[in-house]
């Protein structure tokens, strides 16, 4: 099941919970969409990439046209790829990480 691999090792804060609850609940795909990039950078926050890919191409199922997830990928260098299990690079990575939260800080 898709949602439930998605929410193992995840945070249990309320923000976090209210997220998940909305993507099980919420019928609108656009704003799924929107729910899976904020997970996707909460992921990000709490160091764990390989989570916030997951959402990252989530968004873009459910909203192709989501430039937010797909510049997200893209900095992570995962638009086209699956993802390396060993980050290939680590230094790499946690500079990727670095750039696109501050990306994703902005409207």
């Amino acid at each position: 099941h898709r949602a439930r691999s998605l929410t193992q090792g995840v945070d249990r804060s309320p923000r976090v919970a209210e997220l998940h609850r909305l993507l099980v609940e919420e019928q609108d795909e656009g704003r799924r969409a929107e729910v899976h990039l904020e997970l996707g950078r909460i992921a990000l926050e709490q160091r764990r990439p390989d989570l916030a890919i997951r959402h990252f191409r989530e968004a873009l199922l459910l909203q192709p046209g989501l430039e937010r997830a797909r510049q997200a990928l893209r900095a992570l260098g995962e638009l086209s790829r699956v993802a390396d299990a060993s980050m290939a690079e680590a230094g790499r990575g946690r500079r990727a990480i670095r750039r696109l939260f501050g990306r994703l800080k902005k409207p």
